[in-house]
């Protein structure tokens, strides 16, 4: 009996000292998906395993921010370059959102965006790098750059970034084009990020970005808006596409801006309490389908907060009464209705600016 109590506590021992030498890998196991990974410093040894590119990036980005230069003074400096003489600039009140939408997205590759910055004299050329400093940039612009965003990871203090067009080779075919936001799901800092890319399919990777308040998938692959639904802080969304998984938009209740191109209905938004500017659109298959055509903005009511709306590339020929509550609106590009109803509804609206009132006086 003695001998059998023996081999029992030997047996178990054994049992609980094999729990302990399995326990701490399985622990990190799971504790690995949500830490971040192991890091190597941001110093020569890593700089020179860098491509040509990736120097490039990186230099321009160091004397952007040594130099305090203001992205988007730049940009709204480049888009109003053809302005006359006193003519105002761009703006919600004479452009349409969609339009203006798609003039304020940052577009110029990174070495013209230098070279524009150079020429206002906005700032001075500088060619060296300062490893030691380039850890805390917090703002990078690339648009035109690399797919491959591995070296991102290191830049845990970036708030803004910029890659539109990224991942675009013009010497490959199209199918092989790629930009993968997997190295950005340790941002977490992040809050303004323009993805706008054709190579660009998933917002997968980014679903746990929660800081976000600006995001911009414009011109993408990306249909699926389900990767959006834990991002509550979002001020600004703009995408494009045949959308899916439109219903996450609700659940966005900070969103000020909405831009959505590619919807086959008004979503559901009476939940978007502070909304002021919305542009919503069909999906090209409206073209040759009823169902992708938005007829219905039944939902507009219940938005007081409005103040721009952009109704343009929609289906809707109704009446505008459903309009008639929202008395902060101060521009409208409308729907095609008809002549008479556009008068009616400015007899409603006398102040409201009419964006594409000029359609109505041929």
């Amino acid at each position: 009996m003695q001998r059998e109590f023996e081999i029992f506590k030997t047996k178990d021992y054994l049992i609980i000292l094999t729990i302990l030498l399995l326990a701490p890998p399985f622990a990190c196991r799971s504790q690995s998906k949500s830490a971040v990974p192991y890091e190597t410093p941001i110093d020569k040894v890593w700089w020179e395993g860098l491509s040509n590119e990736w120097k490039a990036i990186l230099l321009v980005n160091q004397q952007f921010q040594k130099q305090q230069v203001d992205f988007f003074a730049l940009q709204e400096n480049y888009i109003n370059r053809m302005q006359a003489e006193g003519e105002a600039d761009y703006s919600p009140i004479n452009l349409s959102l969609h339009e203006l939408n798609e003039k304020q997205r940052f577009s110029l590759g990174y070495p013209d965006f230098y070279a524009r910055a150079l020429r206002m004299k906005w700032m001075i050329p500088g060619d060296t790098i300062d490893l030691e400093a380039l850890k805390d940039l917090d703002k990078i612009y690339m648009v035109n750059g690399p797919g491959d965003l591995t070296p991102l990871k290191k830049f845990t203090n970036l708030k803004i970034l910029i890659i539109n067009s990224c991942g675009i080779d013009v010497n490959s075919p199209v199918r092989t084009h790629n930009l993968d936001l997997g190295p950005l799901r340790y941002l977490s800092s992040l809050e303004m990020l323009q993805c706008s890319s054709p190579a660009l399919i998933s917002l997968e990777p980014i679903k746990r970005l929660t800081n976000l308040k600006q995001l911009d998938c414009g011109i993408s692959g990306v249909t699926d808006l389900a990767p959006l639904k834990d991002l509550v802080k979002l001020e600004r969304l703009s995408c494009r596409g045949n959308l899916k998984n439109e219903a996450v938009i609700s659940k966005l209740t900070a969103l000020k801006e909405l831009y959505l191109n590619g919807c086959s209905k008004m979503p559901d938004i009476s939940r978007l309490k502070k909304i002021e500017k919305l542009a919503v659109g069909e999906s090209e298959m409206a073209i040759g389908r009823a169902g992708y055509r938005i007829t219905n903005i039944d939902i507009l009511r219940q938005l007081p907060a409005l103040e721009f709306l952009d109704l343009e590339l929609t289906s809707y020929k109704g009446s505008l009464d459903i309009l008639n509550g929202l008395q902060k609106l101060k521009a409208i590009t409308l729907p095609p209705v008809s002549t008479s109803t556009m008068l009616e509804f400015k007899k409603q609206h006398e102040s409201c600016v009419i964006i594409n009132a000029y359609k109505y006086e041929r």
